[in-house]
C-alpha cells in the first residue's frame, strides 16, 4: 500500500480492512509518498507500534505511487503480493480465497476479484458489482479493449518462472494495465467471481483528475497487448482502436476505419489463440457501425453489408457462431 493525502480516516479503515483478514500470515508495507504530511507518519508509527506485521517506508520526497510500489516489491518477503489503495476496503475472507486459488493453479500468475464499493461514510455496498471476467483466455483477449482486473484487489506471484515482477517506472498512470499486459506471457490472469474488495469513489482519484494522462499511459498498454498475438496492425489501426475502447470515442471518419478495419481483417490469421480477441476487435467494429447508424437495427444492418468486405461477413459470422457456443457452454 502506497499512502499519500487520503483523508486519515480512510488510511485507518483501508489499514483495519487488511490486518482483519481470515489469512494472518503476511506482512503489511505500507509506503509513505508524502513525507511532509505529519498525518501520515503519525497513524503509520500507530499502526507500526500496534501490530509486528506492519512494516513503514517514508520515502524522502514524493516518487509517485509506480516507484513507490516497486520500493514495497523490493523488501516483501512473500512468495504473493496482494495490492491495496489507502481509500478502499477489503472484505475479511479476500486473502484466505486469493492465496488458496494461487496454491491450487500454479499456472495463473495474478488473480483479482469482483468489487463492491464504499462511500464517503465507510458504507459497504456489495449489491452494486463490478463483475470481471473469469475466463483466462477470454481475460487475456479483453486486455485489447482496457484491463481486467482491478489493481487494488489483485493478488499477483512475487516471480512468475524466471521473471521478477516490476512495475513499469516509465509508466506515471495505467500501471495496472501495463503490468498484466507484461505477466500474460508468463501465465493466466483470473478473477474470483466473489465480491471480496469495495471501491470507494473521489474526485481525488487519478481516475478522476489525470484522466489525458491515464488514457495515454493506457495506449501504450493497449499496444503491447496487440503484440502479445502478433497481429497486423498498422499505426493507424491501433489509434482508431485506442480512439473506440479506452477514449470511447466513435466519431470517427468512416472511410478511414473501413480501410483500417478492412485491411486488418484480410491479413489476420484465424487460429484458436487469437479468436477471441479477434471477437473483440470485430465487436468493436460493430459497435462503432451501430453509433453511426444512431442504433436503429435496420441502418446497422444495411451499413454492416456496405462497409464489409465478404471475407469480413464470413469471419464476423464465424466468430458469431462461436461467440453463441461459448455463451451457451458457460449456461
Amino acid at each position: 500500500m502506497s499512502v499519500y493525502k487520503e483523508p486519515v480516516e480512510w488510511m485507518r479503515q483501508s489499514i483495519d480492512s487488511i490486518l482483519a483478514q481470515t489469512f494472518t500470515d503476511f506482512e503489511l508495507i505500507i509506503i509513505n509518498d508524502c513525507p511532509v504530511r505529519t498525518e501520515n507518519g503519525d497513524v503509520l508509527n500507530e499502526y507500526r507500534e500496534r501490530d509486528q506485521r506492519v512494516v513503514i517506508i517514508t520515502n524522502a520526497e514524493n516518487i509517485g505511487l509506480t516507484k513507490s510500489l516497486n520500493k514495497g516489491l523490493s523488501i516483501a518477503k512473500g512468495e504473493y503480493i496482494a495490492r491495496m489503495d489507502a481509500d478502499d476496503i477489503s472484505l475479511p475472507k479476500r486473502f484466505e480465497r486469493q492465496v488458496t486459488f494461487l496454491d491450487s493453479h500454479p499456472e495463473t500468475c495474478a488473480i483479482g476479484t469482483w468489487t463492491g464499493n464504499v462511500d464517503a461514510e465507510g458504507n459497504v455496498n456489495i449489491a452494486s458489482v463490478g463483475r470481471y471476467e473469469t475466463n483466462p483466455r477470454w481475460v487475456r483477449a479483453q486486455f485489447l479493449q482496457n484491463s481486467q482486473v482491478a489493481h487494488p484487489a489483485a493478488m499477483f506471484r512475487k516471480q512468475v518462472k524466471s521473471h521478477i515482477v516490476r512495475y513499469d517506472e516509465t509508466v506515471r498512470y495505467a500501471q495496472d494495465y501495463s503490468l498484466w499486459v507484461s505477466l500474460l506471457p508468463y501465465g493466466d490472469i483470473s478473477n474470483i467471481p466473489e465480491v471480496l474488495f469495495c471501491y470507494k469513489h473521489s474526485e481525488q482519484q487519478i481516475t478522476s483528475s489525470k484522466k489525458a494522462e491515464q488514457q495515454e499511459c493506457a495506449g501504450v498498454a493497449q499496444r503491447k497487448a496487440f503484440a502479445l498475438f502478433d497481429f497486423p496492425v498498422t499505426d493507424s489501426f491501433i489509434r482508431l482502436f485506442y480512439s473506440m475502447t479506452i477514449q470511447h470515442n466513435m466519431d470517427l471518419p468512416m472511410e478511414e476505419v473501413k480501410k483500417e478495419f478492412g485491411g486488418f481483417f484480410k491479413k489476420v490469421k484465424l487460429t484458436r489463440d487469437n479468436s477471441l480477441a479477434l471477437e473483440i476487435i470485430y465487436s468493436s467494429y460493430l459497435a462503432y457501425l451501430q453509433h453511426c447508424c444512431g442504433g436503429l437495427k435496420i441502418k446497422f444492418m444495411a451499413s454492416v453489408l456496405k462497409n464489409s468486405t465478404p471475407f469480413m461477413l464470413m469471419l464476423g459470422c464465424w466468430l458469431g457462431i462461436h461467440l453463441y457456443q461459448r455463451k451457451a457452454k458457460r449456461q
